[in-house]
């Protein structure tokens, strides 16, 4: 465990219903699934951050002062991930609401059309699906670095699936390729495409022929410009930019999720 007891404690209490508490296993799940969304590691920090930010728990008293530094940065791209999002989220809910137009004392109503950056029918589960509706939807409205941030997303979840599927959990050393035992935490994308790369090269893949070093080549450079986007408050991006990234991505897509699928 990587919290003090009285820390868990009030953890459980601040995320527990009245009717139903949950367990120090589920806080750890709940973080680990925030940690995946904001794209970053080092739970105890990370954990720590969560805490201050989203649960408005105090966490002086649980740290030392090096640790209040290293959280105060976590905080810091917390803060910058939420606002992007709010932004996101500010435009989507406009994309929903339907335009009023006047016309000759007629109120018509209609939905802007959603553009399509992507549109692949073969995902595994109804969450892939969900994440290309957010990506289209906010590529609708040109948000463009939360296009970016949200592929990043994307690519990330399906490695993660491809290696758990593939090595699961008969193993220390096959579950470490995709989660680190002994911090408990998910792997960050940069190792989890470094352990794909290694496994094909070792023709753990060979089934597989379009998983090689091309593939990897590909993902390597939508992983980078989405921690760009992640990082970094002001990215100018237009159409054309989106082009460029949109050239290749079904198909980096498709390879993934035709491995997945067929593991």
């Amino acid at each position: 465990m990587y919290f003090e007891k009285k820390l868990m404690d009030i953890f459980r209490k601040k995320m527990s219903s009245t009717d139903k508490p949950i367990t120090s296993r589920q806080v750890h799940r709940i973080i680990d699934n925030k940690m995946i969304e904001l794209g970053i590691t080092n739970k105890r920090i990370s954990g720590l951050a969560i805490a201050r930010f989203y649960y408005g728990i105090n966490i002086r008293k649980y740290s030392s002062e090096k640790e209040l530094q290293e959280v105060e940065k976590k905080l810091k791209e917390i803060r910058e991930f939420e606002l992007k999002i709010s932004q996101y989220k500010s435009q989507k809910a406009n994309i929903t609401q339907p335009a009023k137009t006047i016309i000759t004392s007629k109120v018509s109503t209609r939905k802007k059309q959603i553009k399509k950056f992507i549109e692949i029918k073969t995902y595994p589960s109804d969450f892939y699906y969900k994440l290309q509706k957010d990506i289209n939807l906010a590529y609708t409205q040109e948000i463009y670095t939360a296009v970016l941030i949200l592929i990043r997303k994307l690519l990330e979840n399906l490695i993660l699936d491809i290696l758990r599927k593939r090595y699961g959990y008969s193993s220390k050393e096959n579950v470490n390729l995709y989660f680190n035992t002994d911090r408990r935490q998910f792997r960050p994308l940069n190792t989890l495409i470094k352990n794909l790369d290694t496994k094909i090269k070792e023709g753990d893949f060979g089934v597989f022929p379009t998983m090689d070093k091309d593939l990897i080549k590909e993902i390597y450079k939508y992983k980078d410009v989405g921690n760009r986007s992640a990082h970094t408050i002001e990215v100018d991006l237009g159409k054309d930019d989106m082009k460029k990234y949109e050239e290749k991505l079904e198909f980096v897509l498709n390879v993934l999720i035709q491995t997945l699928n067929g593991l």
